[in-house]
């Protein structure tokens, strides 16, 4: 097992022990001629993987939380319109007495909600933008059947607003949580410690090779060494 097999904290443990001037590694490093300095390579890599231990977060963690939780109430809402829209018409479709009225309330539904009942499974900014296409899509014959319609809970027109309403809203707290996300965390990063380890890794390799040529009997060669024997 090499060096990069040993888990953070074993890492932090060894090179620990050697920067501890009180500990049986640290007084035979500190009586080896050469190898003081090399400490200090130590010291900063030992130092720069502690660091990279502190998990970075991302600074707008609790909005992008709170924009979460909207996104999914909003989207419920937009849901609950289209199907609520698309059964009206349909309904009605199915009850009209000519075919040119049931053609119309079939020709509303479908330049309303182009993807039909699967509206309400598109993403975020697909719900969105069905919506705010709207206006293109409609024409004066839609736009005259769609006003014909009064429900007990409002005029189909009002339907339709709040479902565009609820739509545009998803979109604008979507952008939001996007934009949010894409904010680089505070702290460190999983590359950060990938590096972290990596320079221990180098340091420690040093003050090995020097340790192996340093004027130590094998016992304290050994007793220095001996975490990473271990981890061998």
């Amino acid at each position: 097992m090499g060096l990069m097999d040993l888990t953070t904290p074993e890492m932090v443990d060894i090179s620990g022990a050697w920067l501890d001037a009180s500990s049986t590694e640290g007084k035979l490093i500190a009586r080896a001629k050469g190898l003081v300095p090399l400490l200090a390579f130590v010291r900063e890599a030992h130092e720069g993987l502690v660091a990279s231990q502190v998990v970075g977060e991302n600074p707008h963690a609790a909005r992008i939380k709170e924009l979460s939780q909207q996104n999914v109430e909003l989207d419920r809402e937009h849901d609950r319109h289209v199907r609520g829209i698309i059964s009206i018409l349909e309904g009605l479709a199915s009850l009209a007495k000519t075919p040119k009225r049931r053609a119309a309330y079939e020709a509303a539904a479908h330049a309303l909600f182009p993807d039909g009942p699967s509206t309400a499974q598109l993403s975020y900014s697909a719900e969105a933008g069905t919506a705010a296409m709207l206006d293109k899509r409609l024409t004066d014959a839609h736009r005259k059947t769609i006003a014909s319609v009064t429900t007990p809970e409002g005029s189909l027109n009002d339907l339709v607003g709040r479902w565009r309403k609820a739509a545009r809203e998803l979109g604008d707290s979507d952008k939001e949580r996007t934009r949010l996300l894409e904010v680089k965390p505070e702290g460190a990063t999983k590359a950060d410690m990938f590096q972290a380890r990596h320079a221990w890794g180098r340091a420690v390799d040093v003050l090995r090779r020097a340790i192996a040529m340093a004027k130590l009997s094998d016992e304290d060669t050994s007793t220095i060494l001996a975490s990473l024997t271990k981890a061998e």
